[in-house]
């Protein structure tokens, strides 16, 4: 996929982000209510009227599709067989006001119900983890619609999108070595700047225009990777994946490193890290703990997050990327996403 999803706030939280993240992909989007005029630098607002960033009105089938993920979600959550989590940790305040024009009809009489105020704007004043559910929902539904990738610069988030674009399906014991599949995360490493705060987006955007062929290359070897760990179930697959798709990824990256010269001399520590749900063929081998970060090439890693408590195959839209972006001062690592995922369940 050659475009991204930006979530879950409307503004740009950290621009040196937004930079790293065009070195990637081709364009990155947000959702951005009709009338809302978003507070933003006047760089932010060049780059937009470049045609890098770009504005989503939501659709009223991607509202229908977030409303039958939330609604099924919620009956289930509230069924006394429930063998899923609701977790009472999405306590950020972005997700406390819900305008009714972000809602399909049918989900309506629910959130009518549920809000504990209507205020003047036509904002529902709704139960966080409820309201930040569905933000969650409305956002994998748009990345699947319009062919996207899910991309943010919060590890908290990251784990609470991760979560839902997994529909919930996780179970209170995160540690099930048994379970057919496994929620993981893929760490790429030394791949993006550590520091573009001294780069105009200017420079950004005519990298971006003359690097597009390692670009296009480094997101077909991830695609593929991520791919095949979701198919991975046997030792020699596993085996196969890192001889072929490792390599194909390895050779991605050297190349795309070398690109980062257009830029000058600059560190490149900043890390890009995948959520992939998986069979994880890794487990055939012997003495490999899943829940233990294992290294696959000199800048990748993967580990199992959380068990997936649902049996059933994964389907092809499972590979939809889950993307994190974040500075190399906030030591992204396997280790720390796993903390953070069992917070938020234990939440």
């Amino acid at each position: 996929m050659s475009h991204a999803l930006y979530y879950p706030t409307i503004e740009f939280q950290d621009e040196d982000v937004i930079k790293r993240s065009l070195l990637v992909w081709d364009g990155v989007f947000r959702i951005v209510p009709e009338g809302y005029a978003p507070s933003d630098s006047e760089e932010i607002r060049e780059a937009e009227a470049s045609g890098a960033l770009h504005r989503i009105q939501i659709s009223q089938r991607e509202k229908a599709d977030a409303a039958d993920g939330f609604l099924t979600m919620y009956e289930e959550w509230r069924s006394p067989n429930n063998v899923r989590s609701w977790p009472a940790g999405l306590d950020s305040s972005t997700f406390t006001r819900l305008n009714f024009e972000k809602i399909d009809a049918k989900l309506q009489p629910l959130f009518e119900q549920l809000a504990t105020a209507v205020d003047a704007d036509g904002f529902y004043q709704i139960p966080e983890e409820l309201a930040g559910g569905y933000m969650f929902f409305l956002a994998n539904a748009i990345a699947r619609t319009r062919n996207l990738e899910l991309l943010t610069d919060s590890a908290d988030q990251w784990v609470v999108g991760t979560y839902f674009h997994q529909d919930g399906d996780i179970p209170d014991n995160l540690y099930d070595e048994e379970a057919a599949r496994q929620l993981c995360s893929l760490t790429v490493a030394d791949l993006l700047p550590d520091s573009l705060q001294d780069v105009p987006f200017e420079k950004v955007l005519r990298y971006v225009e003359q690097h597009h062929g390692e670009r296009t290359e480094l997101r077909k070897a991830l695609a593929g990777l991520q791919q095949q760990l979701v198919q991975c179930n046997s030792r020699e697959h596993w085996e196969f994946l890192r001889t072929e798709f490792v390599k194909d990824m390895e050779r991605a990256m050297r190349d795309y490193r070398k690109s980062m010269a257009f830029f000058g001399k600059r560190s490149l520590t900043a890390v890009l890290c995948a959520g992939v749900p998986a069979t994880l063929g890794a487990a055939a081998i012997p003495g490999a703990d899943l829940f233990s970060p294992m290294t696959i090439s000199a800048s990748l890693g993967i580990g199992a997050l959380a068990a997936l408590a649902s049996r059933a195959p994964l389907s092809p839209k499972a590979a939809l990327g889950s993307y994190l972006i974040e500075a190399p001062t906030s030591h992204v690592s396997h280790d720390r996403l796993h903390r953070k995922f069992k917070e938020f369940i234990d939440d």
